[in-house]
């Protein structure tokens, strides 16, 4: 008798799996989130999705993003890279937005999330592990950031770019869509150079470099990691995770603190 195949594993599933790592159990949140997401999205290349920021958190189901400051109207500065299985907005954060931009890179698709912040009779969230994972997934996602600062001013070139492509294949390895060093990079030169900080020339010579090393190889918008541990090594790259000593009990006691939470309001 054959065995009826698998099901795909899709980005909820994922998520899902991500949010276990912070105390939701992955058998009851998959279902869950299945069922309480909804309101799909999609935004062309280029879009301002900006004001999705302001409202209930959105999961991005495929697509890339990109928070990013405008200089003028052709120079911008990237300060992070929104992927599948990434959140856009906040589960508990007022929004701010006022000096930065988010934008789509790619043709990009999220499902609300706004029925996971639903409140029963009593007044309490009806899925609070959900959410409490959610919240502390959200704040350890703030390492990136710092990663990000140290990568600009604390890394040459060369350092710089490895540490960022290890960092994109270790993110999207987390949701399914990287294998054995192998992964899609559907951005060019440009968004490369726009988010290290570099000119495009000096993008691509330290691409030209980094191939010739025998680091990766690109085919098509396909990247194939040849020597990660070797770049890990001069990147000095390491993967926090939610298990380490920075994350243990006592310092997740404030993530606890229900009254700072902002509320959306769903009103228009």
């Amino acid at each position: 008798m054959l065995n009826a195949p698998r099901r795909p594993h899709t980005i909820l599933h994922h998520y899902a799996r991500r949010l276990s790592d912070f105390g939701a159990p992955f058998a009851s949140s998959l279902p869950r989130l299945e069922s309480a997401t909804d309101e799909a999205a999609s935004h062309a290349r280029g879009a301002d999705m900006t004001a999705q920021l302001a409202g209930a958190p959105r999961i991005v189901i495929s697509g890339w993003a990109c928070h990013m400051r405008p200089h003028d109207r052709r120079r911008r500065q990237i300060f992070g890279l929104l992927l599948p299985g990434d959140v856009i907005g906040s589960f508990w954060r007022r929004p701010e937005y006022a000096f930065w931009r988010l934008t789509a890179l790619t043709r990009l698709t999220s499902v609300s999330a706004a029925n996971l912040l639903a409140l029963g009779p009593d007044g309490c969230l009806v899925f609070p592990d959900i959410v409490r994972a959610a919240r502390r997934a959200e704040d350890h996602a703030h390492h990136l950031l710092v990663d990000h600062i140290v990568r600009l001013g604390a890394r040459d070139a060369y350092a710089g770019l490895a540490h960022l492509l290890l960092e994109l294949h270790a993110r999207l390895e987390r949701v399914g869509l990287a294998t054995d060093g192998v992964f899609t990079l559907p951005v060019g030169q440009r968004v490369l150079a726009q988010t290290l900080g570099f000119s495009v020339a000096h993008t691509n010579h330290t691409l030209q470099r980094m191939t010739a090393d025998g680091l990766f190889i690109m085919e098509g918008d396909k990247m194939r990691l040849l020597q990660p541990e070797r770049m890990a090594d001069l990147a000095e790259f390491t993967i926090v995770e939610p298990g380490s000593a920075s994350l243990d009990i006592s310092s997740m006691k404030g993530l606890h603190h229900e009254p700072e939470v902002y509320h959306h309001d769903h009103r228009g």
